[in-house]
């Protein structure tokens, strides 16, 4: 089962961390609202989802997953409303446990054609930094699968590595396109391994390498982002009735690719405009009795600017999150989180391009197993 853990990890799925944990299936649905205020901009950018996810164990090696965001954003007077592309993904495992296939399926179910308006309340939703839950509502038809094995080495080290490929399909992103955008596909693989430091302490180390291929507009050339390296550590104690963690992320990505007029072919961008991403998580899980829980969270974001100069962010912040077990089969949660910090955000008046951010994020939500 720990094999089968680190597979689930390195792949991208998260473990609930309900009390109502069992070996059937479950629904999960929430209400999240988030805002943002910029200080050198008069009105906040706002989301609020309807994230509703679906588990169903087929057999007892073969997981099923269906994700849908509902969601409307606001920027200003302008507002944006519609769903998200739904996502079905399923994994099977094999060979006791230490493989895994996955394969998924993203349904072309989101908004896309948005009009000159909406366009800039995506590209707000989309600042790194904000973290919406649903920065893009659609892209298109979409196909992934992967492949991961886990090996244990000792009863303390399992190390593990996989490979993953994305499809996408073209797709018209706005009501002014008279021409397909065909974004390019991604390439993937990934390394890591788990390590059981003393009976109730672990950590895990991931690393991760995205290749991606060229960007086209109506078959034309037009863009190739640059491939990204990302670093995962992990750390997790466990006392009684306490759980405590930290993770910590690393990402840096290499320069894009951009069709140049001039020379009618792909070239380097003459700087690069990527940032370099650092996260630090951490937290505490204390249970309070057999049917409540609260998690106290932490988090801290600092985005080194890229070669422009542009897009550095430092954001500090955390919360709480309070379970509830119902029943057997039913159980509510329900959390917040604040943010505070400043960074850089584009103003006509150079004075005004570092501006304050405060965040806010609420969620409310619930969970049935069958």
């Amino acid at each position: 089962m720990r094999k089968l853990l680190l597979i689930l990890l390195c792949l991208g799925y998260t473990p609930m961390v309900l009390f109502s944990q069992n070996i059937g299936g479950n629904v999960r649905a929430s209400l999240v609202f988030q805002r943002w205020d910029i200080g050198n901009i008069n009105d906040p950018i706002s989301e609020g989802t309807m994230p509703v996810e679906v588990n169903y164990p087929v057999m007892e090696n073969m997981h099923l997953q269906v994700n849908h965001f509902p969601a409307m954003a606001q920027f200003g007077d302008a507002n944006m409303a519609g769903l998200s592309d739904t996502w079905i993904r399923g994994a099977y495992s094999f060979d006791d446990d230490r493989a895994m296939f996955s394969i998924g399926l993203g349904l072309p179910t989101g908004k896309t054609m948005l009009d000159s308006t909406q366009l800039i309340i995506a590209r707000m939703l989309s600042q790194h930094a904000f973290k919406f839950h649903l920065p893009v509502y659609g892209q298109g038809l979409t196909l992934s699968a992967g492949i991961m094995y886990a090996y244990p080495v000792s009863e303390n080290i399992t190390v593990g590595a996989g490979l993953n490929y994305v499809f996408r399909n073209k797709y018209k992103y706005s009501t002014l396109m008279t021409t397909d955008y065909n974004p390019g596909d991604q390439i993937g693989c990934n390394v890591g391994g788990d390590f059981q430091i003393m009976d109730n302490f672990r950590g895990n180390v991931d690393f991760v390498f995205n290749y991606y291929t060229t960007d086209k507009l109506g078959g034309q050339q037009m863009f190739t982002s640059g491939p990204r390296f990302l670093t995962k550590i992990g750390l997790q104690y466990l006392m009684e009735n306490v759980t405590y963690w930290l993770t910590a992320f690393y990402q840096t990505k290499a320069k894009n690719e951009i069709y140049s007029i001039l020379n009618d072919k792909m070239e380097p961008e003459p700087k690069n405009s990527n940032i370099t991403l650092r996260e630090l998580h951490l937290g505490a899980r204390i249970t309070l009795s057999k049917t409540l829980a609260i998690s106290i969270l932490g988090e801290v974001r600092s985005y080194v600017e890229n070669e422009f100069r542009h897009d550095w962010v430092d954001l500090a912040g955390g919360g709480a999150i309070g379970e509830m077990l119902i029943s057997d089969q039913l159980s509510l949660f329900t959390g917040f989180k604040l943010f505070f910090g400043d960074g850089y955000f584009y103003h006509p008046d150079q004075s005004k391009r570092n501006p304050s951010f405060q965040g806010f994020e609420f969620q409310l939500g619930s969970q049935w197993n069958f």
